[in-house]
């Protein structure tokens, strides 16, 4: 019998991790609570079960930036590898262009190289 395929990394680019503290504009979003509760489940948790790589990016000036950079702390501090990188501009495809290479790169060559020495 085979293995169930693990995942060894994520890259995630502008993500909506909502806070009840930051995101007061979007709190009259039906799903704003179930979110918002989610996401607080993951910036209180202490150790990563399985740790991922993990790659984030954001546009520096965008409305996200202070909980991607909630998220990125949290997930380092349960043990991911995060690697964690804004760039000069908004929540837009220019953003999300610039910010591509190096992460998803970056995540991708550590985790090829990651299953070459354990497999």
């Amino acid at each position: 019998m085979l293995a169930a395929p693990r995942v060894g990394g994520v890259v995630a680019q502008s993500g909506s991790f909502f806070q009840v503290r930051h995101d007061d504009s979007e709190s009259g979003f039906p799903f704003f609570g179930r979110i918002s509760r989610s996401v607080q489940a993951v910036l209180d948790m202490r150790e990563a079960e399985h740790p991922l790589v993990v790659g984030m990016t954001c546009g520096a000036l965008e409305e996200n930036a202070a909980n991607n950079r909630d998220m990125a702390n949290a997930l380092g501090r349960a043990g991911h590898d995060v690697r964690y990188r804004e760039v000069a501009d908004l929540h837009n495809y220019t953003a999300w262009r610039d910010a591509l290479d190096p992460t998803l790169t970056d995540v991708l060559r550590t985790v090829w190289s990651s299953e070459g020495a354990s497999g």
